[in-house]
């Protein structure tokens, strides 16, 4: 979820990995299906997430602060 709404910049070993903010481009709805999609692919498929799970704004404001204290949220997505 913090992924999704936040997004990643980071270096790895072997290459650069990005991936763009959803959270002021995509619905909550658009949301829970992504990360429905992914939970599907690579997880257990088991966990299903709602719209419910990103409307909550608390979530949202915790899944941020946690990409921004592992120091991958790029001063660009911050604002």
């Amino acid at each position: 979820m913090a992924i999704l709404l936040a997004g990643l910049n980071a270096p790895l070993p072997v290459e650069h990995v990005f991936m763009p903010p959803f959270a002021r481009s995509y619905s909550d709805d658009e949301l829970a299906a992504a990360a429905n999609f992914v939970n599907g692919l690579f997880g257990n498929g088991i966990t299903k997430v709602t719209r419910a799970t990103f409307s909550n704004a608390d979530q949202r404001n915790d899944a941020i602060a946690e990409i921004r204290v592992l120091g991958t949220l790029t001063a660009r997505d911050s604002g």
